[in-house]
Formats: C-alpha cells, structure tokens, sequence
C-alpha cells in the first residue's frame, strides 16, 4: 500500500518541479517529444526511488541530478545531438515570449541570444542555464552538479566572460 504521505510529496513536488525539469531537458536534448518523455522518466525514477524507501534532502537537486543523468544517457544512445534551437518553429519555441505588444526588439534580442547561446560549450550552457533560465542559486547548481561553491562559482563567471566575448 503506498503511504499517503509519500504520495502527496511527490504530487508536490510534481506540480513545483514539471515545468523547469521538462525546460531543462528541452534545453539538452532540443526536442519538445523527448523532453516530454524525459520529463516524465525523470519524475518515474524519483517515485520509484522514493517508494523503495529512500529519502531525498533536497527534492529540486535530485531532480535535476536524476535529468542530468537522463540526459547523459540518452546522449550516450544516440550520439550527442547539437541544440538545433535556431531552427525551431515558430509554434514551438522553448520559451513564451512577453505580451504581443512587446516591440519587435524584444524578438530580436531573444533570437541573437540564442545565436550567442549555440556558440558556448555544452558545460557552460548548462551552467548559464542553472543559473539564469532556472533562476537557481551557486549553492543549488554545485549540489546539483556535485562540485564545491567556490568552483561553480568560477566556472560561471568563466562562461559569462566568454559569453561576453562574443556579444563584442
């Protein structure tokens, strides 16, 4: 029988983490369907390891170790895929864009970012994604990451730097 308790966390946890887990995968594997499916494995693997007794600290690092991984093994089967986003659809962009009567502008800079984006490494998107698109904290990304403070920290400041390198 399954504890109530268990499953009204997880439901929780569902609805808080759906949304920037299924935007973390779109972000790695550059596909709406297999970020779905991602998504959902994600959220198995954790309700299956919850329910085989285990406890979880912090819900939102394990979930995103748990897609991290995910993702690292879908690459693994299928050769790493390059984030293709510039050639997404105009129906199926990653990200909504603000009120339509934004000015064109706000277009443009969304798309030249992404541009910016596909020319850093596949870490520091990653990092830059943590951080910025997921709003998390240095402390959240070296929990998720498995690295000290002190190095994500760097790292991010790193991959800001060459990000600026090529805006100039």
């Amino acid at each position: 029988m399954i504890n109530p308790k268990l499953e009204k966390l997880f439901l929780e946890t569902y609805d808080m983490h759906a949304d920037e887990i299924f935007r973390y995968c779109y972000f790695k594997l550059s596909d709406r369907d297999r970020a779905k499916d991602a998504t959902q494995e994600v959220f198995m693997k954790v309700w299956q390891y919850l329910v085989g007794g285990k406890e979880v600290t912090y819900m939102r690092a394990f979930l995103f170790t748990v897609a991290s991984n995910y993702v690292k093994d879908q690459w693994k089967k299928k050769k790493a895929l390059p984030m293709s986003m510039l050639q997404v659809n105009e129906d199926d962009e990653p990200f909504d864009f603000p009120d339509p009567d934004e000015s064109a502008l706000t277009e443009t800079e969304y798309r030249l970012a992404l541009r910016l984006f596909q020319k850093l490494s596949d870490e520091d998107r990653q990092l830059l994604q943590l951080r910025f698109v997921e709003d998390k904290t240095v402390k959240e990304i070296a929990r998720v990451l498995g690295e000290r403070e002190n190095t994500v920290a760097v790292r991010l400041s790193r991959a800001l730097a060459r990000l600026r390198s090529h805006i100039k």
